[in-house]
């Protein structure tokens, strides 16, 4: 998912920490089989290129992940969207060449973006798309519902004292021993860094710090409004702490696009997640 992983636990014996590490990382590589729009032989590349209009069978990975990107991009009102891959892609072809893109390629983008053309049948594990030339990307949920999976592993392997961090999106397990928990450093690039001592929980932190370009003095974030088809120009750094990390990345996705004053309906949607919001000015 073009990120860097790293996995921390704790055993009695390195051998057993080496074992459970590696299963851990197979489950974050047969993930990033499934979800990855990056490699184009990936179950979600390999779906968006079936002709449309038909149902096609999916693994229960991706008919999962479809679905809980679905509650988002419901609660957020489109400002989640996984299917905005036609939009990235003009995006990271802009970040190469230094132009924007034309706003007639932005127009012909968006009307292949939006979860509303997509079926999706959990029980039966098909999808249908109402278009072709459609594209997903899972840059917004995938890497927190990766971490979360090997962190779900790990505990199968009664290794619940870990923490595994995918691209900075983090799962946290039990404490360590004789600790309150793990520490974490949210860096936002706006304000100080914070630390925070949490334990069973996801931290997602989104925001334009690393990821950016600017095209004719205009700073352009690399997190794309999927409603407008254009990269983010406010400075905004947000971080979400929820009980799953899946939704932690994707509400930290979702609310960097809508920014604080419009964030009142998704965050009362999600009551339980905690989210710290930042900008240049606040």
């Amino acid at each position: 998912m073009g990120s860097k992983a790293r996995i921390v636990l704790y055993q009695e014996f390195e051998y057993e920490a080496l074992t459970k590490a590696s299963l851990a990382f197979d489950t974050i590589q047969h993930l990033n089989d499934v979800l990855s729009d990056y490699d184009p032989n990936s179950e979600a590349m390999q779906l968006v290129s079936k002709p449309a209009n038909r149902w096609h069978n999916v693994s229960n990975d991706l008919a999962d992940v479809l679905s809980k990107s679905a509650k988002v991009w419901v609660a957020s009102g489109g400002a989640f969207d996984p299917t905005v891959g036609p939009i990235t892609q003009l995006w990271r072809a802009a970040a190469k060449s230094g132009e924007a893109p034309e706003p007639r390629a932005v127009r012909e983008a968006r009307s292949r973006v939006g979860l509303n053309l997509i079926e999706i049948d959990q029980a039966e594990s098909a999808v249908r798309l109402a278009t072709d030339g459609m594209r997903l990307d899972f840059g917004g949920i995938g890497k927190g519902y990766a971490a979360q999976r090997a962190l779900e592993t790990l505990e199968g392997l009664d290794a619940p004292i870990a923490f595994v961090d995918l691209g900075g999106d983090l799962a946290i397990g039990d404490a360590p021993p004789e600790t309150k928990g793990w520490v974490i450093s949210i860096e936002s690039g706006v304000d100080n860094t914070k630390d925070i001592t949490l334990t069973n929980c996801g931290v997602a932190t989104s925001g334009d710090l690393y990821q950016f370009i600017e095209i004719d003095g205009i700073r352009y974030s690399h997190i794309v409004d999927p409603r407008t088809g254009l990269g983010l120009t406010t400075r905004i750094a947000v971080t979400v702490i929820a009980d799953e990390p899946w939704l932690a990345d994707a509400l930290a996705s979702a609310l960097s696009v809508l920014g604080e004053e419009d964030s009142v309906h998704l965050r009362e949607a999600f009551p339980d997640a905690q989210v710290f919001i930042t900008t240049a000015d606040k």
